[in-house]
């Protein structure tokens, strides 16, 4: 008899589950109403259904796409664009963002390229891509065969970043509501590839016609900046079913584009200078140059090797702006990094690079400045730069034998670009004459050979003194350096 019951009940309880879970909304039966979580209410029919054939849905709109962009008959513009460049012997390659993007998704996720839709993301029905000017040996041939093949164009030039004379910067190509942005790469001396700006105003001057029509073309705008990269390895790809050109490792000029804004001389602000001022070619000009080249040289590979990006400040920068050039009268080379970036390895790489250091001042944390001696006989300074919420500063220190005295100099906020200076990729303040408007004034523009550090600037300012507790932690080796100096000449 208890062994009935026992059965009965355990009968009971497992009806009930089974009852509880039959009335359930099961998502993938028809027959009940899909129920949202977020209103308990039920799912629109049209949304159900759209739910229910997700896949269906996402392999039709893929096939379109592969047929309209990819595989149609005739050829789509992708296609022609590609088959007219092989045949011409034009090897361009693929640096379109969003595309690169998902090349490298799918790279990560080990899936192969022909198979990931990558082109899927192309946006607005642009896809860009880039050149080598020094590739293109048969241009006109190619430009006359895209005009058989029914695209139109138009070609955007503008100033090279070594000089005023204008080059071929960009090329757009339209058929068929479909455009192909290509990007004219200029190789440089400094190992990089520079390319110029473009507003959506130059392309406005031009105009595309037909071709073009429902394209918003300003998706091609690079901005008002040119751009360098660091030169990179080109492979081919099969990416979804074409053979395309590609970086050989896409995040890595992912990660460049986000950096690569860049500015060069203003060759037309040098001659004006040079014709009031005079160019200075004299023999102390030339060598001081050629040191100053190579202790940049040297800075650019340690700091390079720690991952810190630094900049030309002060005379440096002055000589740059105004003249493309060193300014020999400066004495020494001064740079500046982002106090955020300071590693504290800094001191030995340079001493290992063969760098002898004068001075540290300050703290890493406030107004932390270093002097090292170089073996071509210059010194470089290199200071911290500290953000506020309207500007930029840095500290210098006064040995007055007393005490340290604190001088603070005070700069705009700006951004950094690259440039080309010394054939090497350098880094200046975007915003350079603000900032050297904001240290020499209007008068930047006059060659004022006698300036002191401390009291010349507009910018600088006493803020106080460096406690005996700092004052003692800060190192003098200027003999030690002298001592350095005498041994390697010995």
């Amino acid at each position: 008899m208890v062994q009935d019951t026992k059965s009965e009940l355990h009968n009971a309880a497992v009806s009930a589950v089974v009852g509880l879970i039959q009335s359930w909304v099961d998502p993938f039966d028809q027959k009940n109403d899909l129920i949202s979580t977020s209103t308990t209410k039920a799912v629109p029919r049209h949304i159900t259904s759209d739910l229910m054939k997700a896949y269906e849905i996402g392999e039709k709109n893929y096939a379109t796409f592969r047929n309209e962009r990819l595989e149609n008959d005739p050829p789509n513009p992708l296609k022609l664009f590609l088959e007219v460049a092989d045949s011409n012997k034009i090897p361009v390659f693929l640096i379109d963002t969003q595309i690169l993007q998902a090349i490298s998704d799918c790279q990560e996720t080990g899936q192969r390229l022909e198979m990931c839709s990558c082109f899927y993301h192309a946006e607005n029905n642009i896809i860009t891509f880039a050149v080598l000017e020094l590739d293109l040996k048969y241009k006109e041939a190619f430009f006359d065969e895209m005009r058989q093949k029914g695209f139109t164009s138009i070609s955007i030039t503008g100033p090279d970043s070594t000089q005023s004379s204008a080059v071929t910067l960009h090329y757009i190509f339209a058929k068929s509501g479909f455009v192909v942005h290509l990007i004219f790469f200029y190789e440089r001396i400094g190992n990089f590839w520079w390319h110029g700006a473009l507003t959506l105003e130059d392309i406005q001057a031009v105009g595309m016609g037909e071709n073009a029509k429902g394209v918003d073309l300003s998706k091609c705008v690079t901005g008002q900046h040119a751009q360098a990269f660091d030169k990179m390895d080109i492979v081919s790809r099969n990416v979804d079913g074409v053979t395309i050109n590609v970086p050989r490792f896409p995040l890595v000029l992912l990660n460049q584009k986000q950096y690569s804004n860049f500015v060069g001389c203003n060759y037309t602000r040098v001659k004006v200078f040079q014709k009031k001022n005079g160019a200075d070619m004299s023999k102390v000009a030339i060598n001081f140059k050629i040191r100053v080249r190579t202790l940049l040289h040297d800075t650019k590979k340690v700091l390079d090797g720690l991952g810190i990006r630094f900049w030309l400040s002060a005379g440096t920068l002055l000589g740059w702006f105004r003249e493309c050039d060193t300014m020999h009268y400066s004495r020494d080379v001064d740079i500046e990094i982002w106090a955020k970036d300071y590693d504290s390895r800094i001191i030995q790489a340079f001493q290992d690079a063969g760098f002898c250091l004068i001075t540290n001042n300050g703290k890493p944390e406030f107004g932390l400045s270093l002097a090292f001696k170089h073996d071509v006989g210059l010194k470089l300074d290199v200071f911290l730069d500290y953000e506020s919420n309207d500007s930029t500063w840095n500290m210098m220190t006064y040995d007055s034998k007393e005490n340290y005295q604190q001088f603070k100099v005070t700069l705009p906020r700006f951004t950094l670009c690259w440039t080309e200076f010394l054939e090497m990729k350098l880094s200046v303040p975007c915003e350079s004459e603000l900032y050297i408007v904001e240290s020499y004034g209007k008068q930047w523009t006059e060659r004022v050979k006698t300036w002191d550090p401390f009291k010349s600037p507009l910018n600088v300012v006493k803020v106080g003194v460096w406690s005996k507790a700092d004052s003692m932690k800060f190192g003098r080796h200027l003999w030690e350096c002298y001592y350095q100096s005498l041994n390697k000449l010995a």
